[in-house]
């Protein structure tokens, strides 16, 4: 199974679109949940609003319920850089915890390849900022 997670329900609106839906539920009586198939795979979809908690919250119960073998985060983002264009995807090599105030370089996330017109590398500066 594919766990495909989403911050708005428009980050999952194509996949919901055109997956064949088999079980809808809610997790925590709020944060809507589908499961089914999308090309030929077993996915699970959910979106879970712009908190770092509710992620976790989502994410976690997903995994329990379902087993994924991957999660895909999909959504939009803003650029840190001007080599970085919209359409283009980028994947995560690492990701480190983010959303307190540790005052580490490793409370970043690192975006790390960028894949579309071009290809970026990640790193994070002594301020705990990517830098591409």
């Amino acid at each position: 199974m594919i766990l495909i997670i989403g911050t708005t329900e428009d980050d999952i609106f194509y996949f919901k679109n055109r997956m064949k839906i088999t079980e809808k539920s809610t997790i925590a009586s709020k944060y809507p949940y589908y499961v089914g198939t999308f090309a030929g795979k077993d996915i699970c979809l959910a979106y879970s609003g712009y908190s770092n908690i509710a992620s976790a919250v989502v994410a976690s119960a997903m995994i329990a319920r379902h087993h994924p073998y991957i999660v895909i985060c999909v959504g939009t983002v803003s650029a840190f850089s001007e080599n970085l264009h919209q359409s283009e995807l980028f994947i995560a090599e690492r990701v480190y915890l983010g959303g307190h105030d540790g005052g580490r370089a490793t409370d970043a996330v690192v975006v790390a390849g960028l894949v579309g017109r071009g290809h970026a590398r990640g790193d994070v500066d002594q301020e705990g900022g990517a830098r591409l």
